[in-house]
């Protein structure tokens, strides 16, 4: 028998690596679908309660007692300052009927 050269040696080595490879790729593409489908629905619960923690944290903080009054009070007086304008222009003839 003769002696083998690295690039034999390395061929074989090779040749030998290729089955291992595809089984363990195999095996992991199997295994990630495996946990994929054993965690999508704890992650969609997830999703959904990060959601309505978020929605009840707004309308918490927007009905609460800091926002909401401010919102009322500015309305009654963009409402009042409406109705003070217009209460002057009412009763005047406009400037295109001329």
């Amino acid at each position: 028998m003769g002696e083998r050269g690295y690039g034999q040696i390395l061929a074989e080595a090779f040749a030998r690596a290729i089955p291992w490879a595809l089984v363990f790729s195999v095996t992991v593409v199997f295994t990630a679908k495996l946990l994929v489908v054993m965690i999508a629905p704890e992650i969609k619960k997830g999703i959904e309660y990060g959601a309505n923690s978020v929605i009840n944290a707004t309308v918490n903080k927007a009905l609460g007692d800091d926002l909401f009054p401010r919102i009322k009070q500015n309305t009654k007086e963009a409402i009042e300052y409406a109705a003070v304008r217009m209460n002057g222009t009412l009763g005047k003839p406009s400037a295109k009927g001329k």
